[in-house]
């Protein structure tokens, strides 16, 4: 098999380099065409961006939900099959799908043939875990400012801080597959592809990234303590809490008022959200994607 291996050497404090070697070695050890990519050159500048006819029948992320985000595209439009080696802060398409860093178990989950999934697509741009407007959004667009290399999750703490003191919880309104189901109400709002989240908060529980559907939940917030206390409940719940509104649907447009209020996809800055005379579209593509379970 022709294998595309994609590292990003500043996941992981470097850990990614390093893991990505040995997964190379594994793959050429069990009779694989391997080719290696990486984010970044030599200097530590981002490199060009990966394209489908660079990938072969398979490729082989090595690094963080951020760079499986950042290589969607390309990995779509090839056909091949996705592993992600999780090699970053959260590892949420890894932890997902059950991936494994150790290269043995990559080279086993090529032998057997990829499954279907579906991805998200906000306003042109896709998405494999979900899309989110609000506090967390606010956390990553802080981050994304201040941040100058590989992040841990303590990098968090400050843009976490800042944002319990000036929470972005701008006034949205609504429509789920061409239905207004919110007008003009404050609050965090999360469009789930997965169940999977930061911190293992998991809003969108009963997300599935197989059934042509997104999952949208919206948590009222009035303030900083309102955002704890649902963070509270998700946390200490096997359920999703009471008192939260969730609807699933093919497509989300969602009006906001405030042009600054921030957007984050799969955990990655994705400007900011749209207005009343645009809104922000979000759909469903199922089974775009082929991933190697």
């Amino acid at each position: 098999m022709n294998v595309t291996v994609l590292i990003n050497p500043a996941s992981g404090r470097g850990r990614a380099a390093t893991l990505g070697g040995a997964v190379v070695e594994g793959l050429r050890r069990a009779g694989h065409d391997v080719a290696v990519r990486s984010t970044h050159l030599p200097s530590g500048e981002p490199g060009p961006t990966l394209h489908a006819t660079e990938i072969g029948d398979a490729l082989v992320v090595v690094g963080g939900d951020g760079t499986l985000h950042r290589a969607l595209p390309a990995a779509a439009a090839s056909g091949a099959g996705v592993y992600h080696v999780p090699a970053g802060t959260e590892n949420l398409f890894a932890r997902h799908f059950r991936m494994s860093a150790h290269p043995a178990a990559v080279v086993q989950a090529l032998d057997r043939p990829p499954i279907r999934t579906d991805l998200g697509m906000c306003d042109g741009r896709l998405f494999a875990l979900m899309a989110s407007v609000g506090p967390d959004a606010g956390v990553i667009e802080r981050l994304s400012r201040r941040r100058g290399g590989a992040i841990s999750h303590w990098s968090y703490l400050r843009p976490v801080l800042a944002e319990f003191g000036h929470p972005r919880l701008a006034r949205i309104s609504l429509e789920v597959d061409g239905c207004r189901v919110l007008d003009n109400r404050r609050g965090l709002l999360v469009v789930a592809n997965s169940p999977q989240y930061a911190a293992r908060l998991d809003p969108g529980r009963g997300a599935r990234t197989d059934d042509g559907r997104l999952d949208v939940v919206f948590f009222p917030c009035e303030s900083g303590v309102d955002v704890v206390c649902w963070a509270a409940r998700l946390w200490l719940c096997t359920d999703r809490p009471d008192g939260c509104l969730s609807w699933t649907a093919r497509a989300a447009s969602v009006f906001g008022r405030e042009e600054a209020t921030p957007l984050q996809l799969d955990g990655e800055p994705a400007g900011g959200l749209g207005t009343n005379d645009r809104p922000t579209k979000i759909t469903i593509l199922g089974g775009v994607l082929r991933v190697f379970g």
